[in-house]
């Protein structure tokens, strides 16, 4: 808590970013990450390298995050696709993980699409590539 109140209080740079780093390296849950999100934003966080060091904390905390604290994530990134296509990584890797093959479907599919947006062409097929089993899988069970 008093790491947070330097974060947001703090006006030096340095600072700020010592109390990011600090975040990301000793929380052990996903609760801090929300107050994070709010400081990529440039109104809240001016300096462009404490909204970096932010960003690399906040991806430390989402391998801590659940499925369902992660699912609705994605949209807080519609605006940033290279975010969005992070986020949705670390959301396949725990669709991955939970064996939730409906989600995981979802997941590599939107990965797909945002990485088709960022022209991430090869990244994008390999997506594909592991959705399309799993798609067909699917489509055998429901017939």
């Amino acid at each position: 808590v008093v790491v947070v109140d330097v974060l947001q209080r703090d006006q030096s740079p340095a600072v700020r970013i010592e109390a990011v780093r600090a975040i990301g390296r000793v929380s052990n849950s996903f609760i801090y990450a929300d107050t994070l999100r709010q400081r990529l934003n440039p109104a809240v966080e001016p300096n462009v390298r404490v909204q970096e060091e932010t960003w690399a904390a906040l991806m430390q905390l989402m391998k801590l995050a659940s499925r369902e604290q992660l699912k609705e994530w994605p949209d807080h990134f519609r605006e940033d696709a290279a975010r969005r296509a992070d986020v949705l990584g670390v959301l396949v890797a725990l669709n991955e993980q939970a064996g939730n093959r409906d989600d995981l479907l979802d997941s590599l599919f939107a990965l797909a699409e945002t990485q088709l947006f960022l022209r991430r062409y090869g990244e994008a097929i390999e997506s594909i590539g592991r959705a399309l089993p799993l798609a067909e899988d699917a489509r055998l069970l429901r017939t």
